[in-house]
């Protein structure tokens, strides 16, 4: 009986000692898988926030090249715009060059003063100053009269320019500047104008 009692007083201390054995490793099992679902989350939510963070990254960067791109587009059209620009008021300088002392030339002299006529008082004779080579055609051509009416005169003093006249009252009220450089510059805004309209497709 004794040792009936013994074996099962010591049979029931096992049992419950595995018992409680079992239950401390199913807590351990328990906290161990909170634990890694914990870290899981985190893990999960750190591997979000960077893939967000990349995201916003490439965003940023992918603006920045849009920008540099647009920049660099805006920075070639400019150029390409300055380089037909050039060739343009280059090729016209050759062109009056090489008309220059022509009969062609000193009709278009004559254009100019009848231009530049037309913002001079009416009541008042006009001074015309011009290049050596231009008082000289020009001279000539007003000698011949049928411009002005007797009333425009070129000037004794010399001015330095490619060609064309400035064109002044006789009491000094009026100032009409129509040499090919100042023509060439109201060219220049024109021209551009005119490219730009054309590379941004208006024409």
């Amino acid at each position: 009986m004794e040792g009936y009692t013994v074996r099962s007083v010591m049979d029931g201390t096992l049992e419950e000692a595995r018992t409680r054995l079992l239950g401390a490793v199913r807590g351990i099992g328990e906290e161990a898988r909170s634990a890694l679902e914990g870290e899981a989350v985190k893990q999960l939510q750190e591997a979000e926030a960077r893939l967000e963070d990349a995201a916003r990254r490439l965003g940023e960067r992918k603006e920045e090249v849009v920008l540099r791109a647009e920049a660099e587009a805006k920075a070639k059209r400019r150029a390409f715009m300055e380089g037909l620009i050039r060739d343009a008021l280059a090729r016209a300088q050759r062109e009056i060059a090489s008309a220059a002392g022509t009969e062609g030339y000193g009709r278009s002299l004559l254009r100019f003063v009848e231009e530049g006529l037309g913002y001079m008082p009416k009541d008042q004779d006009v001074l015309v100053y011009c290049n050596e080579r231009d008082k000289r055609v020009l001279g000539g051509l007003l000698r011949k009269g049928g411009v002005g009416g007797g009333r425009v005169r070129v000037s004794d003093d010399i001015i330095d320019c490619l060609g064309g006249v400035v064109m002044k009252s006789a009491d000094g009220s009026t100032l009409y500047d129509s040499t090919i450089e100042t023509r060439m510059r109201r060219l220049e805004r024109e021209l551009r104008f005119n490219v730009m309209k054309i590379l941004t497709g208006q024409r």
